[in-house]
């Protein structure tokens, strides 16, 4: 089994093209994700990492705007399922994750 840098095993993609990132190794953490647990506003990233992917997330425009609303708006919805498919829900748990990160 695959799982992402959180050890999670990620979505499985249900319609459209499978844009599913995932990390090899159970036990791996990319060094993006270690570089950003120290720094969080870190710019690294990797394409095949799912809380890459979520952290990339936290840092969009589509996420502000829906935090500004206190809710999930349209665009920001569009954008998790577009990356995390029926997973989307908890994406969003881990993109709001992340944002806090920078607020602390």
């Amino acid at each position: 089994m695959t799982t992402d840098c959180a050890g999670q095993a990620p979505a499985k993609a249900t319609s459209g093209s499978d844009l599913r990132r995932t990390t090899p190794d159970p036990a791996h953490s990319c060094t993006a994700c270690t570089k950003a647990k120290a720094n969080a506003w870190s710019g690294a990233y990797r394409a095949d990492c799912l809380e890459c992917s979520a952290r990339a997330l936290s840092h969009s425009p589509t996420h502000f705007a829906a935090a500004q609303a206190g809710a999930i708006t349209p665009a920001y919805r569009d954008a998790l399922q577009a990356v995390f498919g029926d997973d989307w829900k908890a994406a969003h748990e881990r993109v709001k994750a992340w944002a806090s990160r920078r607020k602390a």
